[in-house]
């Protein structure tokens, strides 16, 4: 049962040799949420992890072209290890409306609108409200579970 949306920071700690603990703890996670088939992703997650491993890969390949075929290859690969849910108009209009409501911003409103409407009940991220519940969508933090 898919009770999972992993966010894009999960998947970019995985690659990312910043900070060994976060790598560790995503790599982790996702391997469990793999194997459980529990997890899943967004049009739009794959779309900021694209560019975000562009951007971090860049200067440790020494240029552009290798880190847009490379961040390419990744976002296939997960696009193909996770179901991936998308995007409706009625998420957009749903995650502005939560702006306003709850103070988030734009980006992790539709992550949680994407999550919500798809009857998934757990974001697994760095971001948003961490702990807070709304409306059956719980922000889990993986590195403060530790």
């Amino acid at each position: 049962m898919i009770d999972t949306l992993i966010d894009t920071n999960i998947l970019v700690y995985a690659h990312s040799d910043q900070d060994e603990r976060k790598r560790a703890v995503a790599v982790a996670r996702l391997s469990e949420l793999y194997d459980n088939k529990s997890a899943c992703l967004t049009t739009q997650i794959l779309a900021e992890f694209y560019v975000s491993m562009r951007r971090l890969l860049k200067p440790i390949l020494g240029n552009d072209r290798q880190a847009q075929r490379t961040a390419r290859e990744l976002l296939s690969d997960y696009a193909g290890l996770f179901p991936v849910l998308h995007i409706s108009e009625e998420d957009v209009v749903a995650a502005a409306s939560l702006v306003e409501s709850h103070s988030l911003s734009f980006w992790d409103a539709l992550v949680w609108s994407s999550a919500k409407s798809h009857g998934v009940k757990k974001i697994l991220s760095e971001d948003g409200p961490t702990g807070t519940t709304i409306e059956d969508v719980t922000f889990v933090n993986p590195f403060l579970e530790q």
